[in-house]
C-alpha cells in the first residue's frame, strides 16, 4: 500500500467548516458523509457558533476520489 502524506502546514491547518456546511455539503451523502457528520457535529454541539479544522476531509477526498 503507498504511504500518502497529507501536508498539514499551510494546506490542512485552513481547511476549516462550519456545522451549516456540515448539515449542507457532508451529512446528506451517504454514509460516509453522515459517519463524517455526526463526528463533527458531536465536537461542535458544546461550542456553538465555533469552525473547526477538519484535517481528515482531505485524506478522506483523496481515498473516495474515482479518477
Amino acid at each position: 500500500m503507498p504511504l500518502l502524506h497529507v501536508p498539514c502546514r499551510d494546506v490542512a491547518e485552513h481547511r476549516a467548516t462550519t456545522r451549516a456546511e456540515i448539515e449542507q455539503y457532508a451529512h446528506p451523502f451517504g454514509p460516509i458523509g453522515e459517519f463524517l457528520a455526526e463526528g463533527y457535529l458531536e465536537y461542535v454541539a458544546h461550542r456553538p457558533g465555533r469552525s473547526k479544522l477538519i484535517w481528515d476531509m482531505g485524506a478522506t477526498g483523496w481515498l473516495s476520489d474515482s479518477a
